[in-house]
């Protein structure tokens, strides 16, 4: 609702001055609607739990909905460069340019206050579909504020290729931010290895426990689904029940450190019992 609110706002404000710089930006706000409807139905399909097509859950549909949004924005920021060059060669006279900026600072006022609530969801769920959505909302808020600059210039100065030069500068944005969230979409659908800050804090945790040897750390990240699983090394006179009472209490203590993660253990005997019994007893 609030993407659509905006979207209106901008095209009003577009029309009126007939900018390209305004008109950009309210393009990227109709990507915004878009961007806000691919998440909620993917957000509610990520939710599902696992079923005999898909084991393992179905959390990578997020990254893919982070995916397409960011490519999405791709083609918006190209069609914005098209379109600044068209007018650093062909310059036009702006219209209505008080009213313009009114509609502005009302569409970045919203803006900053939807990007500081999705901010807040995407951190407490890890979620990449709304921490892009959130990225959304931000850039538009700073979007409408140098817009709103860039126009009390014109207004000003009658200075014409402050419009395309703008665009130019937004389009530069949107493709910084989309290029971070294409590049986290690819390791994600990748199967790369959690970020060093993460691995570095489970195998801290690991290495305090009271298990023999930990062995084949492997990590991953599936939308917001974090799975870890390795080997855990434990003394060969410990019963199927106390193997598994320490299997359970490093998948709590690790769930409790890294929140939306599934564990799998897999539990061996130590070598040999005299060592074992030697490495026990220190």
């Amino acid at each position: 609702m609030i993407a659509v609110v905006l979207t209106c706002i901008k095209l009003t404000a577009a029309f009126l001055s007939d900018a390209t710089s305004v008109f950009s930006e309210a393009i990227h706000a109709l990507l915004d609607c878009v961007s806000a409807l691919i998440a909620f139905l993917t957000l509610r399909h990520a939710a599902k739990p696992a079923d005999a097509e898909h084991p393992f859950g179905h959390e990578k549909i997020e990254t893919l909905a982070s995916l397409s949004e960011s490519l999405l924005l791709v083609g918006a920021a190209s069609f914005i460069v098209y379109e600044s060059i068209h007018d650093f060669a062909h310059p036009r006279t702006l219209q209505n340019l008080p009213l313009t900026c009114f509609f502005l600072v009302l569409s970045g006022a919203i803006s900053w206050r939807a990007s500081s609530m999705q901010q807040k969801v995407a951190d407490s769920t890890g979620s990449n579909a709304i921490a892009v959505n959130a990225l959304h909302f931000f850039s538009d808020a700073l979007a409408s504020g140098a817009l709103f600059l860039g126009m009390t210039a014109i207004a000003l100065t009658h200075i014409s290729w402050i419009d395309p030069l703008l665009a130019l500068c937004v389009a530069c944005y949107i493709l910084a931010g989309a290029y971070s969230h294409i590049k986290e979409a690819i390791y994600d659908l990748g199967d790369w290895g959690l970020p060093a800050q993460e691995l570095a804090q489970i195998q801290s945790l690991l290495h305090t426990h009271k298990a023999i040897g930990i062995r084949d750390l492997r990590t991953r990240r599936s939308g917001r689904m974090r799975h870890i699983d390795f080997r855990l090394i434990v003394c060969g006179s410990m019963t199927v029940q106390e193997s598994h009472d320490v299997c359970d209490e490093l998948e709590k203590r690790i769930q409790s450190q890294t929140p939306n993660s599934s564990v799998t253990i897999h539990v061996e005997p130590c070598e040999t019992y005299a060592a074992c019994m030697i490495t026990t007893n220190r």
